[in-house]
């Protein structure tokens, strides 16, 4: 862009920083700009034909018609790119120019704080979109504009129309700032968004996020146009007219077909990957329409995260199904407004950091005094005393960071002795010897030289700069009234000190957690072991690693203030944001400015603690699902900041050629240690007690906080109550309409029962049931209400008409309450009485736009159930119709008759569909053709094993998971395990080495298995290992006794179930009073549960004594009943966990019986405790060891001897066929030469 024309200077001040700026040549960098590149010069010329007021048809034919041209030129994404390449290299000086024009402007203030929040988000964004970054530079050029602003000194300036430029810019810049929030939350939106769902509802989202290109465009023109009469560029008064505005859409529609160019063409890899795994799928459409699509799009997607057991993912979980079609029912407006509600904290929390930094500037612009000549660099170092040091030293810019330590400690020692000289006579040298902190002295050593070093050198070069010493003398809180020794003796051993007693706390919450875990609602278990599944890990990673100091007790004293300051910065922080962090960008925000490692462990504990509330909470409260996912979340990205702290400095270390473990080690007191490699940490060699050591009393557990903390803790709200779901079981009068109403309103009133299908699936979903009501006013409209499957209320509303031949045509719209997305249905009612037509998810819904078919009927949904489909009825009408008929009759009988069989089948069919319903949406093989059914939403409790699949059926795991025993005994790392699902068929399989690089052996299916039914840490598995195969040794010694010494069997049955049970759980009887007792030794094993002697294979409990459980009982999860004996089923999956729980059947209970007084719950056995698959050990086939170099060579003896005897017997039976042969041959030539003689005579 041509550079404008402006006003003579005014004259210079001393006092002018703007002056100032100009004299060093930082104002002309700021009036030119950065570079521009290939990119601005292209959009730039579009902006120019935006705030164009003159020439308008030459503005159109000269540089929209160009830029159009443009566009299809190979090159010009080429050229974008680059300039997106350099992005961040422009912004320093703008924010130069920015900050001066808000100390002259403070009304622009608003807007510069907003941008600046906006571009610390997407510096420290790990994520590298390019077509986010095209929206910021849009955004920067909008900004660049305000730098004209430098010319106006006068906030008071009037313009032509009598207004001043305040009252001109104020509501802009309140709008403009506005608008950049917005941008920025749709951007941080969209960058959480899963790449399925970025793919399957891209266009909507980028044609959303393109938008923002228009209205930055558009504030750019508003604020040239604003400017103009305030500075030398308003030549004469800016008018409009029909042609430049003409002209100003067409090159806003130019940039806007540009960006979406941009949005086609800069797709980052791992989108193109998904793009083209879904268009192997089909269209959009197809796949939206179809489930097995969807899931094999969302397992592919959980795939792409987890490569090896081995590279354990800091994913934040396996997205299921559930997840899946819920993040896709909501549009973008919704998902807008529901980041925003995190967003906003994350932001106002950036501007209010910005301000101050803001505010610290001005005033050090306002406060400056200029000189003349400069006397070096040290002046620009704000503490005076590090200012005469670095003076002396007469160091430039930077210096070595060991040399800058030794002499500090050199400058401090002479400080003191200095003050000590003079002060037996002067009794006020006495009182500043007093203050002086000599003791910090002893701390600024060599021996604290690395922690010092790391406390100024802030980036890890090795060198220390003027900027890094402000920026640690500036960190030390005013109010502390601290001195530079005890200050730097802090950063020397004080860190040490507070990161040794945020672990210890650290450790004490996460031992209180797996306290409480046994406590929790079975409701709340499942995030429960997600949360520590995913935490405990991670930051045990981090706080394993940490360097135990041996310093005096009394230190911790003289830190404590600044220790007690940072924990209260950082837990205001994290109120501010509600502790929900959600991005990486929000870690650094919350920490503060410097290194993570400095506030890392006071974090993660500040998170911990209020997390320890939420597991109180669990112990009465059912939590919302997505609370403790959130916590996790929080928690996963601080430790992944620590993470990426990793390798950015072990980057740096191989840049130096210096060995990165080592450094690692030493750096941050070995906070870092473990993060680089994690095969020490969890190796199966190292003891698990070094990583676990938690033990806590009761006491502590049985303490709860106030419950006035609930609603400043919470975050989602407590469900007041947990009713059965009966809403599908209530009856409606049906609605008709009344005897004078006139067609068409009569035929759209009443009962609607049908489904949404497409043309290769029927039933897309559960069946739909409606009663459509007349709406009052309106005889041409209806309307209904509901719950969806997910129990989310909805509203129904539509119209209808007839048409000019007579069909009555209708459409009608259903809006969720929580902000799903709308859903749009468009139909008639055909010659049978049937309302058919298209489903939609926008309104314009037709034949060739629509998603599903929908068909509804005047039936019941009982009966609706049974009609064919419409691919039936077209394959063979007659017997589809007929089969309908047999099966209405059947079930409208059965209901009306209320028979047994009828509540049966009911009680079958939804058994069925909470198992089917849980494989579909959260884990298990998935459902083949046979076993598609309608879907059925429940609360699950069932335990998922989360970041473990089955080695079978290659499905995430829930419920029973088996652990092979003899491959763990294989394999290096805890984590390494060979894993299935509790179907026979999985763990009946064999696991090769090529499926499990780990493996020493292929997994075969005589392996000894232990199945566990809970969420089982890292850390816990060496102790059930042990306790595992201690008993399965037991159970196997007994089972043979048991058959070398076989005890009499009773006759049947019943007297079998009558019997005392001699292996019951720590050998605690459970039978019938009176009931008659067989006889039985300790050789003979029954099952718990039926009493019926039971043979190899079988279950046997590891934490209960002789506890042996029969496949059937265990396939069936059934307890004896205390009091009369009866096998029952566990009623829940965490049985015996509530207090409440009498292990009594229904039977028992309903008749008022009383548990056995000497009852004692915790001997008794739960389908909670881990069992071992007891079965005759099959050893696998012992391989022959590697032959030694003498065996080797005593055998290569061997094999050339047998060759040589070959050899020898081969040669001997030549020799002797040879001399066989020569025989025959001397034998027929005398035959041949008598034969010649007789002729001859």
């Amino acid at each position: 862009m041509p550079s404008p024309q402006f006003f003579d200077p005014p004259q210079k001040s001393p006092m002018d920083p703007v002056q100032n700026l100009a004299d060093n040549g930082t104002m002309d960098k700021v009036n030119g700009g950065p570079k521009s590149s290939k990119t601005e010069n292209l959009l730039n010329k579009i902006d120019d034909a935006v705030a164009s007021a003159q020439d308008p048809k030459g503005v159109v034919s000269t540089v929209v018609q160009p830029v159009k041209m443009l566009l299809e030129s190979s090159g010009a994404m080429k050229a974008i790119e680059a300039g997106l390449n350099s992005f961040m290299e422009d912004i320093p000086w703008l924010m130069k120019g920015l900050d001066e024009v808000a100390r002259i402007h403070p009304v622009v203030t608003v807007a510069v704080l907003a941008f600046k929040a906006v571009y610390n988000m997407e510096l420290t964004r790990r994520e590298n979109d390019k077509r986010i970054r095209a929206l910021y530079i849009e955004m920067k050029d909008m900004m660049a504009v305000l730098i004209q602003l430098r010319d106006v000194k006068d906030t008071n300036d009037v313009g032509p129309d009598g207004k001043t430029i305040e009252a001109r810019l104020q509501a802009l810049i309140k709008q403009t700032a506005e608008d950049i929030k917005d941008c920025a939350n749709a951007c941080d939106t969209y960058a959480k968004k899963r790449l399925l769902v970025k793919v399957l509802k891209g266009y909507s989202w980028e044609a959303k996020l393109v938008a923002f290109v228009g209205t930055f465009t558009k504030r750019r023109t508003d604020f040239e146009q604003a400017l103009a009469i305030h500075t030398a560029r308003a030549v004469e008064a800016i008018h409009g007219d029909v042609h430049i505005i003409q002209a100003s859409v067409d090159a806003v529609n130019a940039k806007l077909e540009l960006f979406t160019r941009l949005f086609e063409t800069f797709v980052p890899k791992e989108l193109t990957t998904m793009k083209e795994k879904v268009k192997e799928k089909g269209d959009i459409t197809i796949v939206l329409s179809s489930e097995a699509a969807l899931r094999e799009l969302n397992d592919f997607e959980n795939s792409l995260d987890i490569q090896h057991k081995n590279d354990r993912s800091k994913k934040r979980s396996d997205f299921t199904m559930k997840d899946l079609r819920e993040e896709l029912r909501y549009d973008f407006e919704t998902s807008v407004r529901k980041n925003l509600e995190t967003f906003a904290g994350k932001f106002e929390l950036y501007q209010r950091q910005l301000k101050d930094e803001l505010t610290k500037t001005i005033n050090d612009a306002n406060n400056r005094i200029l000189t003349a000549v400069k006397e070096g660099p040290h002046d620009k170092i704000r503490n005076s005393e590090l200012k005469l040091i670095w003076k002396e030293m007469n160091w430039r810019r930077n210096v070595k960071a060991r040399l800058f330590v030794m002499t500090l400690r050199d400058h401090f020692r002479e400080k003191v002795q200095e003050i000590k000289l003079i002060a037996a006579s002067d009794a006020e040298s006495s009182r500043e010897q007093s203050r002086t902190d000599d003791w910090a002295l002893e701390y600024i050593s060599v021996t604290w030289l690395q922690p010092i070093m790391e406390a100024f050198d802030d980036d890890g070069s090795g060198y220390i700069t003027i900027t890094e010493v402000n920026q640690f003398t500036e960190s030390l809180p005013t109010e502390l009234g601290w001195s530079s020794q005890h200050w730097i003796a802090y950063w020397a051993v004080g860190f040490q000190l507070a990161a040794t007693k945020y672990k210890e706390k650290i450790e004490h919450i996460l031992a209180l957690m797996y306290g409480l875990r046994s406590r929790l609602l079975p409701e709340n278990h499942y995030w429960a072991d997600y949360y520590l599944r995913k935490v405990w890990s991670s930051v045990v990673e981090i706080t394993a690693g940490l360097q135990t100091p041996d310093l005096p007790d009394h230190l911790e004293a003289k830190f404590e203030p600044y220790i007690s300051h940072e924990e209260e910065r950082i837990r205001k922080n994290l109120q501010d944001i509600r502790f929900d962090i959600d991005a990486l960008d929000t870690v650094y925000v919350v920490a503060g400015p410097g290194r993570i490692e400095k506030h890392l462990l006071a974090l993660i504990y500040l998170l911990l603690d209020r997390d320890l509330k939420l597991f109180r909470i669990a112990q009465t409260k059912i939590l919302h699902e997505d609370e403790l996912w959130d916590s996790a979340d929080s928690l996963l990205w601080v430790t992944d900041s620590a993470v990426i702290r990793v390798h950015d400095l072990a980057d740096l270390y191989e840049q130096q050629k210096m060995d990165v473990d080592a450094q690692l080690k030493t750096v941050a007191c070995g906070l870092f240690s473990n993060l680089q490699d994690l095969s020490e940490i969890w190796s199966t060699t190292n003891t698990n007690t070094q990583h676990f050591p938690y033990t806590v009393s009761n006491e502590e557990l049985d303490a709860n906080g106030p419950d006035a903390e609930l609603e400043t803790l919470l975050n989602y709200p407590l469900p007041t109550e947990y009713p059965l779901s009966t809403f599908v079981y209530e009856t409606k009068d049906e609605v008709t309409a009344s005897p004078d109403s006139s067609q068409p309103q009569a035929p759209m009133f009443g009962q609607w029962s049908g489904y949404v299908y497409t043309q290769d699936e029927f039933p897309e979903f559960l069946v739909w049931s409606w009663i459509f009501e007349a709406v009052p006013d309106d005889e041409n409209a209806f309307q209904a209400s509901g719950v969806d499957y997910d129990a989310d209320p909805y509203t129904l509303k539509g119209h209808y008409s007839q048409a000019e031949n007579g069909v009555i045509e209708a459409e009608f719209i259903i809006t969720y309450e929580s902000g799903y997305a709308t859903e749009y249905y468009k139909g008639h009612l055909d010659e049978a009485g049937s309302f058919t037509g298209f489903k939609g998810v926008d309104e314009n819904v037709s034949e060739d736009n629509h998603s599903s078919l929908f068909i509804f009927r005047r039936i019941s949904p009982e009966i609706m159930v049974h009609r064919p489909s419409p691919m039936e009825l077209a394959s063979n009408k007659y017997r589809a119709l007929w089969k309908f008929a047999l099966e209405a009759v059947v079930t409208q009988t059965r209901r009306r008759l209320w028979s047994w069989s009828f509540f049966r089948e009911r009680r079958d069919l939804r058994k069925r569909y909470i198992e089917l319903n849980i494989r579909l949406w959260e884990f298990g093989p998935p459902l083949d053709e046979e076993e598609r059914a309608a879907f059925l939403h429940m609360l699950s409790i069932i335990p998922k094993h989360f970041d473990f699949e089955c080695d079978g059926c290659k499905q995430p795991m829930g419920g029973g998971r088996l652990i092979c025993l003899d491959c763990r005994s294989d394999a290096p790392q805890l984590w390494q395990t060979v894993d299935f699902c509790a179907d026979p068929r999985c763990y009946s399989a064999s696991v090769t080495q090529e499926q499990r690089y780990y493996l020493e052996k292929p997994h075969v299916p005589t392996h000894d298995l232990v199945k566990i039914r809970t969420f089982v840490q890292w850390g816990d598995l060496p102790a059930l290992d042990q306790t595992a195969r201690a008993a399965l040794q037991h159970c196997r010694q007994r089972m043979v006794a048991s058959v070398e010494t076989p005890s009499e069997e009773p006759k049947d049955a019943e007297s079998s179930a009558g019997s005392e049970d001699v292996s019951g759980p720590k050998s605690q009887s459970v039978h019938s009073e009176g009931a008659t007792e067989a006889p039985a030794t300790d050789d003979v094993f029954r099952c718990f549960a039926c009493h019926t002697v039971t043979e190899l294979p079988c279950w046997y409990c590891t934490q209960c004594t002789d506890c042996v459980i029969c496949d059937s009982c265990e396939a069936k999860s059934l307890l004896p009943c205390v009091t009369c004996s009866e096998p029952f089923v566990q009623p829940s999956w965490y049985y015996g966990s509530n207090p409440k729980d009498n292990f009594m059947c229904n039977v028992c209970s309903v008749k008022g019986l009383d548990p056995p007084a000497e009852m004692q719950k915790d001997c008794l056995h739960t389908y909670l405790h881990p069992l071992v698959r007891c079965k005759e050990r099959i050893d696998d086939p012992v391989e022959p060891p590697e032959p030694t170099t003498e065996d080797r060579l005593i055998l290569l003896e061997s094999c050339v001897r047998s060759i040589q005897e070959s050899l020898g017997d081969k040669f001997g039976s030549m020799e002797t066929a040879l001399c066989s042969l020569q025989q025959t041959m001397s034998a027929l030539m005398a035959k041949l030469e008598s034969r010649s003689n007789g002729h001859a005579v």
